[in-house]
């Protein structure tokens, strides 16, 4: 995807000029949304993906485990929940700790 010509003009040229604003302008850019994801999949992915999820997990347990639970935080808007390839939050989900 990173060098397909329907994607990218000039695929296989070096131009770093494409992502600055007279870049973009002149049309160099990406011609599809999201198009560079370079460190998303494949052999040059990130390699401490697994271990944040791990650590999210982790801290996620421990916390749950000593009882501390989590709220909506007051004044905030409800999720506005949208389906795609999973469900998530167009506004986000704000959590605030519940201690005791």
């Amino acid at each position: 995807m990173h060098q397909h010509p329907d994607i990218w003009p000039q695929a296989h040229k070096w131009l770093p000029s494409r992502w600055m604003p007279e870049g973009l302008a002149a049309g160099l850019g990406p011609t599809a949304k999201n198009a560079f994801v370079p460190f998303s999949i494949g052999a040059r992915s990130c390699i401490g993906r697994n271990y944040a999820m791990l650590q999210m997990v982790l801290t996620a347990a421990v916390l749950l485990g000593r009882g501390i639970g989590f709220g909506p935080v007051a004044g905030k808007t409800a999720p506005k929940l949208t389906k795609g390839l999973t469900l998530y939050s167009k506004n986000g989900i704000w959590l605030q700790p519940l201690l005791g």
